[in-house]
């Protein structure tokens, strides 16, 4: 044996080697004969394919399928609509004639406990939601005043999207 020839079979014996096939096992004689699989074609088809999140079509014996894995992180702002965003985006080429987006119409821009800011896209409207508790023996125009201020700071951050309308 050749030296690379020993070095590869010592590299096949480290490592598994992966493959698909089936086997059979004889009791009589107490041998198992594995058969692998020929490799063939893949079976996702027509993969699209968006950050970690992706599209894919199968085809069985019966019937295809369209498959769809989407994956956001759940600490962002909305991943509701991220979510949406995403499958608007990789199910655009399937709608046929310009269809309505999946997506919600609405855009979440703040979120807390006493303040909820929303983007309407179709309508191009804010909604803006402010929780003002009046038992706490406070001047209610204080934190009104407050809750407009970090009102118009969300607006000053995304106030691009605002002018383009997404």
């Amino acid at each position: 044996m050749t030296l690379e020839f020993q070095e590869m079979m010592e590299d096949m014996r480290q490592k598994p080697i992966k493959t698909r096939g089936h086997g059979t096992y004889d009791p009589a004689t107490g041998k198992f004969n594995f058969m692998p699989s020929l490799p063939g074609e893949p079976v996702q088809k027509a993969v699209r394919k968006l950050g970690e999140s992706k599209l894919y079509e199968t085809e069985g014996e019966k019937h295809s399928s369209i498959i769809v894995h989407l994956k956001v992180d759940r600490n962002t702002a909305d991943p509701r609509t991220e979510l949406f965003d995403q499958l608007e985006h990789l199910t655009r080429p399937l709608a046929a004639g310009g269809e309505e987006p999946l997506a919600p119409p609405r855009k979440c821009l703040e979120s807390t406990d006493v303040l909820k800011i929303w983007h309407n896209r179709r309508t191009r409207k804010i909604v803006v939601q402010m929780e003002i508790a009046t038992d706490t023996g406070r001047d209610p125009s204080d934190a009104l005043f407050q809750l407009s201020a970090a009102t118009n700071k969300c607006f000053a951050i995304n106030r691009k999207s605002f002018s383009t309308g997404r």
